[in-house]
């Protein structure tokens, strides 16, 4: 990866744990790199239904989530998200074009192909509000 294409000054925000949800494993790595060079703590799963796993088991800080996915969209794993842990943003990476109801559905929207800085700055919004651990 050519470190190059990451913003050079990433904000110094307090380090959370993020969930990478994409099938694509190329994509998924990319942005859990990126997130980790941004000083995140990161998880990835190629599925909604191992999203939903890994939210039961360790809740994250934050999910970032692919839109179009096989077995279970994006909508979908928000939706059964909320019955798991209702209080975890949620960013939508998607190259679709984000309709409205997207936005009321999802905190955050990042369109593909990725904008680093896009990213890096829904990331920051929605966990700037995170407390300091004891």
């Amino acid at each position: 990866m050519d470190l190059a294409y990451f913003p050079s000054s990433l904000s110094g925000s307090l380090m959370s744990h993020i969930l990478v949800v994409d099938h694509d494993a190329t994509v998924r790595s990319v942005v859990e790199q990126f997130l980790q060079l941004a000083g995140h703590e990161t998880t990835s799963v190629a599925s909604g239904a191992e999203a939903l796993d890994s939210l039961d088991a360790s809740p994250p800080d934050l999910v970032v989530t692919d839109l179009s996915m096989p077995e279970m969209p994006g909508t979908e794993l928000r939706q059964r998200a909320r019955e798991v842990a209702p209080d975890i943003p949620f960013v939508l990476m998607s190259g679709f074009a984000v309709d409205p109801i997207l936005e009321e559905i999802f905190d955050a929207c990042v369109p593909k192909p990725l904008s680093f800085d896009k990213l890096n700055h829904a990331v920051d919004e929605l966990t700037s509000n995170r407390q300091t651990p004891a």
